[in-house]
């Protein structure tokens, strides 16, 4: 494929315009929903009286598209053969969005837990589905500022999970469910114009004819397919059980953090401005702060800083939960902004050693296989979590994730002295 760059100053000024404005654009809106999804209507959920059982599996059904979008990228890459097509994409599924979001007004949150379910599953479709579209873009446009569009997404998430959850939250305690929905589509909508000139990128003329889609060129026996799959497995296990046992326990903690605040009487009101303003802060300060120490230490030195972090994080929630301070609330807060701004550390480094690991002749499939090792994670953990705190309390919960890190950074301690990692 051939960059599309134009030659002129002026037409390379529009395309990335174009194109960085739909990635803010973009990740924006995914900030926002994803935020209402998964760590906004959970709170809610709790303060109406769910059981942190049904929440844990109500985020383990929101999360699966995420996991089943490998089902459906084809058809989008099949679909999306022209510009005009990508728009119908963008558009469509930002459209989709706003009525999705806009018909959450019409349910309970203390008895429509089903309905829920359904409507945010769906949400969460709709947001991969644009995901999906816009890299694929990027990609096909041949630019070259990767690291400027990776930055743009953390930021952007950041920004949009401002008015998700923070701002949402704030006017939900205020004004009630309708003026805070309809303050969240709104938002949204002011994000979806960018989609409408994305037809502007002309980058399918670059494509040569018989490339335009992956589909359209020879396929791959589906027993060559399978014998990849079972060849990328056995030489990455190790890997992918590095991966697995380095984020188990933040996956296993942060999704229920939560619903510990609500159950520590924090009011709707603060976690507004917790989850808003000061995760924001803590989002990108731990996205600044991980690339630093990533260039200075190494991506997996800092992964077992960030390790050691976690494990003091929860030893922190298990000193609030006891009751040991007078003033557990404000601590409370304060440990979760660090635990935050952790998490954010930790995810540039992961992600970077994902990188590392995926690099060779099968780095596509490696990569898939790691990042779908995240995406399991990320559904398991919710239920597993909610039934840890139904039947055994946070005491224990809190325990078990402090188990987990500790595990992991003993671990990845030992094999990395004996140079194994």
């Amino acid at each position: 494929m051939q960059s599309i760059w134009p030659s002129s100053p002026k037409g390379k000024k529009s395309i990335a315009m174009i194109l960085y404005a739909n990635f803010i654009a973009t990740y924006c809106i995914s900030g926002i929903a994803g935020m209402f999804v998964i760590k906004t209507l959970p709170s809610i959920f709790r303060d109406s009286g769910m059981s942190a059982v049904q929440i844990g599996w109500f985020l383990h059904i929101v999360l699966l598209p995420w996991c089943l979008k490998i089902l459906y990228t084809p058809y989008i890459q099949n679909y999306r053969k022209t510009p005009t097509k990508t728009q119908t994409l963008m558009v469509g599924a930002n459209l989709g969005l706003i009525v999705l979001v806009a018909l959450s007004v019409l349910l309970d949150y203390g008895s429509d837990f089903v309905m829920f379910c359904l409507l945010c599953f769906l949400i969460q479709v709709a947001l991969s589905i644009s995901d999906i579209t816009l890299s694929a873009t990027g990609i096909d446009t041949h630019i070259t500022h990767y690291a400027y569009i990776t930055a743009i997404r953390v930021i952007a998430a950041a920004i949009g999970a401002i008015f998700g959850s923070g701002m949402f939250l704030l006017l939900y305690g205020h004004y009630g469910t309708q003026v805070a929905t309809s303050a969240l589509v709104g938002m949204i909508a002011i994000f979806v114009l960018p989609s409408f000139f994305i037809h502007k990128l002309a980058f399918i003329s670059s494509f040569e004819p018989a490339s335009t889609s992956a589909l359209t060129s020879t396929s791959v026996p589906l027993k060559s397919l399978k014998s990849t799959l079972k060849t990328a497995l056995k030489e990455n296990y190790h890997k992918i059980a590095l991966i697995l046992l380095a984020n188990l326990g933040a996956r296993l903690g942060m999704f229920m953090i939560g619903v510990f605040l609500v159950d520590q009487k924090i009011s709707l009101e603060t976690l507004g401005l917790v989850f808003g303003l000061y995760s924001t802060f803590a989002s990108i300060t731990g996205g600044v702060i991980g690339a630093r120490w990533g260039r200075r230490l190494g991506d997996k030195k800092t992964l077992m800083v960030c390790l050691f972090l976690e494990c003091v994080v929860f030893i922190g929630f298990i000193w609030a939960y006891l009751g040991i301070s007078s003033h557990a609330q404000g601590i409370l807060i304060g440990i979760f902004i660090l635990a935050v701004c952790v998490l954010n550390i930790k995810f540039v480094a992961l992600y970077a050693v994902m990188m590392q690991y995926s690099f060779g002749k099968n780095s596509a499939m490696d990569w898939s296989i790691l990042g779908g090792t995240e995406a399991f994670l990320a559904i398991i953990c919710p239920p597993i979590g909610g039934y840890l705190i139904a039947f055994y309390g946070f005491g224990v919960f809190f325990v078990c994730c402090l188990g987990a890190s500790f595990l992991a950074l003993l671990v990845w301690g030992f094999l990395g002295l004996k140079g194994k990692l």
